[in-house]
């Protein structure tokens, strides 16, 4: 029995199946790209706060090591001469003992601080804290008396002192 069916008509419509197959691909295929791009988006967006919230984290634990030292200056407010006013502590002594301790404390600290600063903070805020770390070295003799005597235990803050050296040579 011949339904009539011609071979024109059976190509036509296997090409109108084709077309539509494809269409439905391309429109699948868009979606699924938009939906990639918005997860993308979101995962840009969770990788921003993330990244923000451990930054906020590391710089945390700056500020509580330089809390921790400040502490010592409030249990022992005699003590802060030596690390804020450019006073130099005796040389031997308990109170050389102590100063020499806090003095490496705060070292410890200001070190992380600029590693922290250098791997997570913008220029402007990396020369904020710079310059923090250069004006405590200013007034603290002890603690750069120890950078100078022993620069590979805070490089950073060992290249600090050495290019206020250089800067204070090149004035003179």
């Amino acid at each position: 029995m011949d339904i009539g069916i011609s071979g024109s008509f059976v190509l036509g419509v296997i090409s109108f199946i084709s077309a539509a197959v494809a269409v439905v691909s391309v429109v699948i295929s868009h979606r699924q790209s938009r939906e990639q791009a918005r997860q993308t988006r979101v995962d840009a967006d969770n990788l921003e706060l993330s990244s923000a919230a451990f930054n906020l984290d590391v710089d945390g634990q700056f500020t509580d090591g330089l809390r921790e030292v400040l502490n010592h200056f409030v249990e022992r407010p005699e003590l802060r001469q030596y690390f804020t006013d450019g006073v130099s502590c005796p040389p031997d002594g308990p109170i050389a003992v102590r100063v020499g301790t806090i003095a490496e404390m705060l070292g410890d600290v200001l070190e992380v601080g600029l590693k922290i600063s250098q791997r997570t903070m913008s220029a402007d805020e990396q020369m904020i804290r710079s310059g923090y770390c250069r004006d405590v070295l200013e007034t603290c003799p002890t603690l750069t008396r120890l950078v100078a005597e022993h620069p590979t235990w805070w490089p950073a803050i060992t290249a600090l002192h050495d290019a206020r050296s250089r800067a204070d040579q090149a004035k003179s």
